[in-house]
């Protein structure tokens, strides 16, 4: 019997293939790395602002209520935010509240005070605006008389 060359039964792949596709699904997932990358920075930039803003509102909502500490009414409350710390504060001195704002997300400097009970607000450091920033993403808090938005 004589055999052919072409007779020979090739089985499984080769180590060129198994290097090549393993070297495609590496692509991809680098890809991948850096797309979820953003969506974090976006999602944790979003969740800050809103935090911070309902803090905000919760300020100004202490003084219009004229929230009672202990058996006195303060004259004014006070948020307080710096960098990655937001501090509620009746009569500009002592603090109530106190929110970390989470995965390094910086939301800069700035103030308000309220007073109670007409909640007339007035914003004593920035402006109407705080801008929370995460790595390349950011989101903008917006100031008025009434509310604080995240936009």
């Amino acid at each position: 019997m004589r055999k052919s060359l072409f007779s020979k039964c090739k089985r499984g792949f080769s180590l060129i293939e198994v290097v090549t596709v393993i070297a495609i699904i590496g692509i991809i997932a680098a890809v991948s790395w850096e797309m979820l990358g953003g969506v974090r920075e976006s999602t944790n930039a979003t969740n800050a602002c809103e935090q911070v803003a309902a803090m905000i509102n919760k300020t100004r909502n202490y003084a219009l209520s004229g929230k009672m500490v202990g058996t006195v009414v303060p004259i004014s409350f006070t948020v307080d935010i710096s960098s990655s710390v937001v501090k509620i504060k009746r009569n500009s001195s002592t603090t109530m509240e106190t929110f970390a704002i989470p995965n390094g997300v910086d939301c800069g400097i700035w103030s308000a005070k309220y007073d109670s009970p007409s909640a007339i607000g007035a914003i004593t450091s920035g402006n109407g605006t705080i801008t929370c920033q995460s790595g390349a993403a950011s989101r903008t808090i917006t100031v008025s008389p009434y509310q604080a938005v995240c936009n």
